[in-house]
Parts: C-alpha cells; structure tokens; sequence
C-alpha cells in the first residue's frame, strides 16, 4: 500500500515539507479517495448510505482517514 508520503511525492515532485497547505490539503483528499476506492474494490459489498445536505467536508474527511485506519499515521 502506498503511503501518503510517496504520494505526495507522485502527484507533485516535492517532499510533504516542501508543500504548501493547500498542496497538501488537496493531496490528503485524492489519497483518502484512492484508499476508499481500493478497499470498496477490494470488499466488493454493496452498501447503502444516507447522505445529509448538512455536512461539514472537515468531519467527512476526518471520519473516512479514522474509517480507513489512516487516522494515526
């Protein structure tokens, strides 16, 4: 598994210190959906979700790195 190190190093030939926040904000959010792409793929359930107009993306992204148990890392 790529880690998110590598892949900021892939999507913008820099080391994660020398990125911007707003480099490594967006970088955080296509290696979240990549890793919840791979495990969707991989579990190959069908799932059912509600979606509230009342969300707050902070609280989603945070959830999905805890969900994916990249959280800590």
């Amino acid at each position: 598994m790529i880690n998110l190190q590598n892949f900021v190093q892939s999507m913008y030939a820099k080391r994660i210190e020398d990125c911007t926040d707003q480099e490594l904000y967006y970088a955080l959010l296509a290696f979240t959906k990549q890793q919840s792409e791979a495990k969707y793929t991989n579990d190959q359930k069908k799932k059912v979700y509600y979606i509230s107009a009342e969300f707050l993306i902070g609280k989603l992204l945070s959830n999905n790195l805890i969900n994916l148990g990249l959280y800590d890392e």
